[in-house]
């Protein structure tokens, strides 16, 4: 009939400019809550980017720290070895007096007894 026909037509071209309505606002929504989250994300990869960094240079400043603290006691221990030796071999020799040892020396050689 005409009078279904044309309530029929009534009908699709208000649920066609409905359909378009929502997906028009929904195409919107989405491409708002896409740059949100692209922000989001941008402004959290900085943080972990800037964490990374900041935990590497700790952890090699830390690691030069103790390179350089075995340094030293390598440095000091051989330094005591070196003594140690000219003052074994010095008062072996006939006529001569040698001071003691450090009691650092003496300590890290564990001469007193004690290491």
């Amino acid at each position: 009939s005409v009078v279904s026909r044309q309530l029929y037509l009534q009908t699709k071209k208000a649920s066609s400019a409905a359909s378009t309505y929502n997906g028009e606002e929904y195409t919107k929504a989405t491409y708002n809550t896409l740059i949100q989250h692209d922000q989001w994300n941008h402004d959290a990869l900085g943080v972990i980017n800037k964490n990374m960094i900041n935990q590497h240079t700790q952890m090699r400043k830390e690691l030069q720290n103790r390179h350089q603290d075995i340094t030293n006691d390598v440095n000091q221990y051989t330094t005591c070895i070196a003594n140690y030796l000219g003052v074994e071999i010095i008062s072996r020799l006939p006529g001569t007096t040698v001071g003691p040892l450090s009691s650092l020396c003496a300590q890290l050689l564990g001469l007193n007894g004690r290491r």
